[in-house]
């Protein structure tokens, strides 16, 4: 939670997020990468002061 607060995320959306993403995907070293909060493939849509 507070590495999302740091990278500016929405806690609340990011967790659902990442949730969502890991569901019924095998956890692999990519998948992991891809959600991590200081990814630049989040979704615009998870940050606070981003535009989606």
């Amino acid at each position: 939670m507070e590495s999302a607060k740091m990278n500016g995320l929405k806690p609340y959306e990011y967790i659902e997020y990442i949730l969502t993403r890991m569901t019924g995907n095998e956890l692999t070293a990519d998948l992991l990468e891809e959600i991590m909060p200081w990814s630049e493939e989040l979704p615009k849509n998870l940050y606070k002061n981003k535009k989606a």
